[in-house]
């Protein structure tokens, strides 16, 4: 499995919960034009479990972090990342025909200024 087919997934999930004002890109795939209201997505790997004695582990571990940015105020983040949340959080997502575990959260940076616009961050995890 690769962290390319598992950010598939998330931000598949997050679109899907987001209203259409704001999409949720894979990091460096904003629009140039940035949107008002966005999300951006990094996946990657993270210690998955201990592996058997042969140092082969069928399960790895992803972390996904959420960075939700707006244009106009801490307020918006908040919503950004409460459907963000209700959309991943102990959700198993399908990802290339396996399902994950239950996504869970992990922490998170509060809202705030940032730059002239605000945003807040929320990481995740799961394992496949």
């Amino acid at each position: 499995m690769s962290t390319a087919t598992n950010l598939d997934a998330i931000v598949e999930a997050l679109n899907a919960a987001l209203p259409p004002k704001c999409r949720a890109y894979p990091l460096g795939q904003v629009p140039a034009d940035r949107p008002t209201e966005y999300v951006e997505v990094i996946v990657t790997r993270r210690f998955g479990g201990n592996p058997k004695a042969s140092a082969v582990s069928d399960v790895a571990g992803y972390r996904t972090l959420l960075r939700a940015v707006s244009q106009a105020s801490v307020d918006n983040v908040h919503k950004t990342l409460d459907t963000c949340r209700i959309a991943l959080e102990f959700q198993c997502l399908p990802v290339a025909g396996q399902v994950t575990t239950p996504i869970q959260f992990e922490t998170a940076r509060p809202a705030g200024p940032d730059n002239g616009w605000f945003s807040g961050a929320e990481q995740y995890t799961h394992a496949l």
